[in-house]
């Protein structure tokens, strides 16, 4: 029995060395803490980076050594999550890799309050210097070095700013061999983030990182910066001598071409792409709003789903519209991707108009582990 685990151990640290499988195909071949022992291991992920609704992409039992495995099917490099009871971690994947995990236990400071999460590091094995997850924790490291010995001390905003300069310089020389396009990305973003954070000047943020470029709507850390840059930003100028016309285009007459004819006059935005992805985000606000009337909002929304010809809006709108739904009856069915028997991704929305049938199935039902001994 010693020898067969040894033998598990050793196996397992070869195949989490490998990193190419099929295509768009990524596997997560985990090590559980042994307090997860017969726990569910969840991988999510974002289906947008605007509403943050998340999308269960596969689950797993821990097994009584502790492993587990996981899979995804995807054509970019996104963050994924992995939860076991309420402790989260997030990992960075793209296609065509396998990865090696290892989740941890609970420890005296993890928050164990039902309905609440705790965000756990999930370690990342076999990786070299220039792997993503390698690259992501040095720069946090790196970055956490900044504040060590600063802890007590009061940093002013110019104080703040000369040790990011410093730090965005020293960064650049550091991972200047790097050629990932996406920690690229994380790198540049992650700075927009920081110099947001600290109040500094939002037009020359807006000209470094946003205006003429493009919006970056698979890029985590780029949304991150985006949503925190214009936070409010609809609402604010609703409230200007410009815009004081928005709020009839929604409260009295919830008329979406309305509501763009009265975002036009702000000549800052001059990308029509961008202008209605501000009104997107914030028609999400407005909805929360206790200056709005949530059935106006949403029914701005709805044309808003049904108008744009950009497919990550209607998606956001969407996932948003679901949420207020609810399911209810004749509601749309939320769009997902499984997997057939031939091992093609299939899209739900391509059976729109057709009758489908759809078996939920659960391994604590008598009668759906009756239904599996028949398929088989």
């Amino acid at each position: 029995m010693v020898l067969y685990n040894y033998m598990r151990v050793f196996l397992f640290l070869i195949l989490i060395i490998s990193i190419t499988c099929n295509a768009q195909n990524i596997t997560i071949k985990g090590k559980a803490d042994a307090s997860h022992i017969g726990k569910e291991v969840i991988l999510s992920d974002f289906s947008d980076y605007v509403t943050y609704t998340r999308t269960k992409e596969s689950a797993d039992t821990v097994d009584a050594n502790g492993y587990f495995e996981l899979k995804l099917q995807s054509t970019i490099t996104k963050p994924i999550l992995i939860n076991i009871d309420n402790l989260i971690g997030k990992i960075y994947v793209q296609p065509n890799f396998v990865y090696g995990i290892y989740f941890p236990g609970k420890d005296s400071l993890t928050n164990n309050q039902e309905g609440t999460e705790t965000t756990v590091d999930i370690s990342v094995y076999g990786k070299d210097s220039t792997e993503l997850n390698a690259l992501v924790v040095d720069f946090n490291t790196q970055y956490n070095q900044l504040f060590v010995n600063k802890k007590d001390a009061y940093l002013s905003p110019a104080k703040l700013n000369t040790i990011l300069d410093t730090f965005l310089v020293t960064s650049k020389k550091r991972y200047a061999h790097i050629k990932n396009p996406y920690f690229k990305n994380y790198l540049e973003y992650s700075f927009a983030d920081f110099f947001s954070n600290i109040s500094r000047s939002k037009t020359v943020l807006y000209k470094q990182y946003i205006d003429k470029k493009p919006i970056l709507y698979s890029n985590y850390e780029y949304m991150q910066f985006f949503n925190t840059h214009f936070k409010g930003y609809l609402k604010a100028y609703a409230s200007t001598k410009n815009g004081g016309n928005i709020y009839n285009s929604i409260n009295a007459f919830a008329d979406y071409n309305d509501l763009k004819n009265q975002f036009k006059s702000d000549k800052s935005i001059t990308n029509d792409t961008l202008r209605e992805l501000l009104i997107l985000k914030g028609l999400i606000d407005f909805y929360y709003s206790s200056d709005f009337d949530k059935k106006q909002v949403q029914s701005v929304i709805e044309q808003l789903h049904r108008e744009t010809r950009i497919e990550e809006h209607k998606k956001i709108a969407g996932n948003l519209l679901q949420s207020v739904y609810k399911l209810q009856p004749g509601a749309p069915a939320p769009d997902f991707i499984a997997t057939d028997k031939t091992g093609a991704s299939v899209n739900l929305s391509n059976y729109k108009g057709k009758y489908i049938y759809l078996n939920f199935f659960s391994t604590e039902s008598d009668i759906s582990m009756k239904e599996m001994q028949k398929d088989n």
